[in-house]
């Protein structure tokens, strides 16, 4: 009973284990040989021989017990994965412009490279407060998307509210995210979750992908462009034999060490191989870029903006009268510019925020979180 609940973590270890065991019996019998009045001080004797011959193994063994009570759990256990946050995602620092307005709230770490940068000057201490000592060209500040940047976030799941084991998500998943500009920079769509929750969003997300791709009629996977890196049959075999020559040459039969001598001599079109071409050959790159490669993000962004082209422009003269009175070339490259870049991303980013919340249900999302972020920052960007 007493060894059989640390076997699994103790199996690599036999032989050690074996000592450890072999110690403890020892030390048993001895001390019932005591209690039951045998020799006493020989049995003290053997005692004291046991006792040094073995204290190294039980060392051993005390620092396994340690490892199997801080990892044994979690690395068993579903509900402690690697990646669970150890410390708050939100320390809720705030950072003033240098006329003192706020402009965002921060964690420590940005704090302290402003002010490592000389960028800035902490003045206050609870919340801790940085203000910088340069302009920014921060603009449109009342804008509700940037409003949001201000408030303080609580390090909970925004689901259910739970401050333990917390993860941080894509509400946007980040093969998609990439494709976004400027919103793959956007902290609005990273949200705390707890575990279950975050598992439970997962296969929402994944269900909708699988629907996206249906729609637009792009590939779940990369089946069809293959993967982003292909081997070169050759040089595989070239890093192959410089590695067996490398590390293997004395158990390998001499047709054997001739074959790949004179496979590496070929490739690299030389008389004489020398330890250092070996070691050359042994590290050869194999691994060519696949011209024809193309991410499942990349596809189903360039399908989903094709898709929603006329869409988009019908709302954009609809919501922006102004600019139809524009020459016909500047109104094309608005048109394209917005057809293919700026509108679709947002609509795209809406999608999933609207998936989400209809999904999940969150009852605790942060302050002035909305499906529409970024809308108005569209608005008051626009060329006029």
């Amino acid at each position: 009973m007493w060894f059989s609940a640390y076997y699994v973590d103790l199996r690599q270890n036999a032989a050690k284990f074996i000592k450890v065991l072999t110690a403890f019996t020892l030390l048993l019998n001895n001390i019932i040989g005591i209690s039951k009045g045998g020799n006493t001080c020989v049995n003290r004797q053997v005692m004291d021989k046991v006792h040094l011959k073995y204290q190294g193994s039980l060392a051993v063994l005390a620092i396994l017990n340690r490892k199997h009570r801080v990892f044994g759990n979690m690395k068993n256990s579903k509900a402690h994965p690697p990646y669970i946050l150890q410390k708050p995602l939100y320390d809720n620092c705030q950072l003033l412009d240098s006329e003192g307005t706020l402009l965002s709230t921060c964690n420590r770490k940005k704090v302290q490279w402003y002010v490592d940068k000389g960028l800035g000057s902490v003045i206050k201490e609870n919340p801790v407060t940085l203000q910088l000592n340069f302009s920014t060209n921060y603009k449109d500040q009342g804008c509700p998307s940037k409003v949001y940047y201000c408030h303080d976030k609580d390090n909970i799941c925004v689901v259910c509210g739970c401050s333990n084991l917390l993860l941080r998500k894509y509400i946007v998943p980040a093969e998609y995210r990439k494709y976004l500009g400027g919103t793959s920079h956007s902290s609005h769509d990273i949200l705390l979750f707890c575990k279950s929750c975050h598992d439970e969003l997962n296969k929402y997300q994944h269900e909708l992908k699988k629907s996206l791709c249906t729609k637009y009629k792009v590939p779940i996977n990369n089946a069809e462009t293959g993967p982003k890196f292909l081997p070169n049959e050759d040089i595989k075999k070239v890093q192959q034999a410089g590695k067996a020559l490398k590390k293997h040459r004395s158990t390998l039969p001499d047709f054997r060490i001739k074959e790949f001598s004179d496979r590496i001599k070929n490739f690299y079109n030389i008389e004489i191989l020398t330890d250092e071409d070996i070691d050359k050959a042994s590290k050869e790159i194999y691994l060519e870029t696949n011209d024809h490669y193309e991410s499942h993000g990349k596809q189903l962004m360039d399908a989903y903006k094709n898709f929603n082209c006329d869409d988009m422009l019908a709302s954009k003269k609809e919501t922006n009268d102004h600019y139809e009175s524009h020459g016909k070339q500047l109104m094309d490259a608005y048109k394209n510019f917005n057809c293919n870049d700026m509108l679709a991303s947002k609509k795209f980013e809406k999608l999933w925020r609207q998936h989400f919340l209809d999904s999940m249900k969150p009852k605790h999302l942060p302050l002035d979180w909305s499906v529409d972020h970024g809308f108005d920052l569209v608005l008051c960007e626009e060329p006029s």
